[in-house]
């Protein structure tokens, strides 16, 4: 009996996260759409009023890791996915102070050369 209320409700949050994730999808492709077109409408804008033609930069919604061309993701996919973005790599910019031997990070003042 336990185990079954227990199944309801991590349904019940997968359902009311699934709701949400929806929500803020539909409210992130209505914000890139107008953005896009404030984008354009400000190189019109300029066009006009320099005769200079600028490119017009578009904003594009990175698709998630959740979902494929294909359908669902299996979990190695989506991890692949993941990786794939780069957002994990080692970047000189995220420290610029260097890493420590043991891996962590040293966000401090670059360390002094000696001469």
């Amino acid at each position: 009996m336990w185990a079954s209320r227990d199944l309801a409700v991590e349904r019940a949050r997968r359902e009311e996260l699934t709701r949400r994730v929806d929500a803020q999808q539909t409210t992130i492709a209505f914000l890139c759409a107008r953005i896009n077109q404030l984008e354009t409408e400000r190189v019109l804008l300029l066009r006009q009023l320099t005769n200079i033609d600028l490119p017009t930069p578009t904003l594009h919604i990175t698709p998630t890791a959740a979902t494929n061309a294909g359908g669902p993701m299996t979990g190695t996919e989506a991890l692949e996915a993941i990786a794939a973005l780069g957002i994990f790599e080692d970047d000189p910019r995220h420290a610029p102070a260097g890493w420590y031997p043991d891996g962590t990070v040293n966000y401090g003042r670059l360390p002094a050369t000696v001469k």
